[in-house]
């Protein structure tokens, strides 16, 4: 008579915890023993994400010579006016899973705004009134019409980094499996915008969460070397001196945009102190 334990299912390839750890995985479902011992969720990669994963792999990073000359020879790249075009990037499917929820997305922003726009404010300014409003207005806009405008990949990171600051608050925390989960999730995915050439304010926003989460949480050297990497975002983009500084994009002309830019560089000074 055979062992139960033997003839067990397991899975193709090892669970995605174990791959990133380099551990060995027991490759049984719905859980490997590693997760079970830890008690956090066991997520195993699906076949199109796993031919997905190997497509990407075997080839670099999209090239644009505007980016190049932009960092090697700011002035040449204001002589000849050159435009960077924003790649369009596709987020990991972990990401697009967490942002298909409507409704959910929308109480994280309502949540968000509420309870930590007020310590960090970074999506609009606190001391304008108009501006934070129409802030938040433009979100909830754009989360309306996403059924039919996708989101952009740096949007939805964002929202994803503001979930998790939000449900680490006191009164709204989630199992600690869970949050690390969405923690780990928030990591990969802005590794994976800035490795595919993204680089715009949201993008710089979702660091910025995720740094004041690492800080609050005391998650150490990771949040010492993510403020860094914050620093270095903010002044690739040119906000922390818009009239001196080499502009990468199109000049900001309105004041929800000027106050935005203020505002998000001077939450990089705070967490670096």
């Amino acid at each position: 008579m055979s062992d139960p334990e033997q003839t067990q299912t397991l899975a193709r390839q090892a669970c995605s915890t174990c791959r990133r750890q380099r551990r060995k995985c027991t490759r049984q479902l719905p859980s490997c023993q590693l997760c079970l011992k830890s008690r956090r969720p066991c997520e195993y990669p699906s076949e199109p994400d796993l031919v997905q994963s190997a497509v990407s792999d075997s080839h670099l990073p999209p090239r644009d010579p505007a980016v190049a000359l932009f960092f090697l020879d700011s002035y040449m790249f204001g002589r000849r006016r050159s435009v960077i075009n924003t790649p369009r990037i596709h987020p990991p499917r972990e990401i697009r899973e967490l942002v298909e929820n409507v409704a959910d997305l929308q109480s994280d922003v309502l949540v968000y705004f509420a309870e930590v726009h007020p310590l960090l404010p970074i999506a609009g300014a606190a001391c304008i009134s108009c501006v934070r409003s129409v802030s938040k207005l433009r979100m909830f806009q754009e989360l309306a019409s996403s059924s039919s405008q996708p989101l952009k990949a740096d949007t939805q990171v964002l929202l994803v980094a503001m979930r998790l600051v939000c449900r680490s608050l006191e009164g709204r925390s989630t199992d600690e499996a869970v949050q690390a989960s969405l923690y780990w999730k928030a990591k990969r995915a802005l590794s994976f915008l800035e490795a595919n050439g993204l680089l715009s304010i949201r993008l710089l926003q979702a660091l910025l969460l995720v740094t004041y989460y690492e800080i609050s949480n005391a998650i150490y050297p990771a949040a010492f070397m993510s403020v860094a990497v914050c620093a270095r975002v903010g002044q690739a983009i040119g906000i922390h001196d818009h009239t001196r500084a080499p502009q990468m994009f199109s000049v900001r002309t309105s004041l929800v945009d000027h106050e935005e830019a203020r505002r998000t560089w001077w939450a990089v000074v705070v967490l670096d102190r």
